[in-house]
Formats: structure tokens, sequence, C-alpha cells
């Protein structure tokens, strides 16, 4: 990762998350994250960087959101700030995913991909701060 920078801050819109997701995963291909792997940890990424953007403010607030990238021996990590109200991910209901199409409620599916494409998932409350790690092992 040495030719890209490992630390963005941008405004948390939706505006800003294709830049931010294509970022991730040009970052986890050039440490050598295969191919599939790579592709899932971008949807973890959209879906965790959406639901900033789309709840961490609400109107008419607005705010900002960082994101950083490192890699160690075994494992490619997102760290995802924001200042946001707080929100832990990790405690919401599981979604019924084997339920019959017509009876699942629309949307609800963010966090399961969070934890489908990744290996580890961590939330917490650092001060003023929501901080979403997203682990990829190597």
């Amino acid at each position: 990762m040495a030719s890209l920078p490992s630390l963005r801050r941008v405004p948390a819109t939706l505006e800003a998350v294709g830049s931010l997701v294509e970022w991730i995963g040009a970052c986890a291909r050039e440490v050598g994250l295969p191919e599939p792997r790579a592709a899932g940890l971008e949807v973890a990424v959209e879906e965790a960087l959406v639901n900033v953007c789309s709840h961490a403010y609400p109107p008419p607030t607005s705010g900002a959101l960082r994101v950083r990238a490192s890699v160690s021996a075994s494992a490619f990590t997102v760290e995802i700030w924001d200042e946001g109200v707080p929100f832990d991910p990790l405690a919401a209901a599981a979604p019924d995913v084997l339920a019959p199409l017509e009876e699942r409620p629309n949307g609800g599916l963010g966090i399961h991909f969070l934890k489908r494409f990744t290996d580890e998932v961590t939330y917490r409350r650092a001060g003023e701060e929501n901080l979403l790690t997203l682990t990829v092992r190597l």
C-alpha cells in the first residue's frame, strides 16, 4: 500500500461512497487479497458506508467520516469512523435469510453482508465516535 494513502476523510454523503469503495478495493488487491475476497470486501465496505451516510447524521445535521486501510502479516483491515449518533450494527437482530422473499422486510441485509464477506467485524464507541472495523485474513 506504499503508493496509496492509508487514511481518507470525506463528507458523509452518498456521493463519496463509490470512490471510497474503489480505493479500498484497489488497496485490498494491491496487498494480494484474491479477487473474490476483494470483491466481497467491497460489498461489505459499501454497505457500512451507505449506512453511515444514511443514518449517522439525522437532518439537518451533517458530518464527516474517516476510512483507514491497513495491512499486517495476516490481515487486511478497514476502519470506518463517524461522529454521528451512537449505533452498534452488531447489536441488531440477524435477518431471516431463509424466509421466502415475499415474507422478508425490505432492507436489513447490510449487517448480514458485513459478516458474510469479512472474517471479523467489531464495533466500539470511542468518545464521540463510532468505530466499525472490518477484517479479512490474508
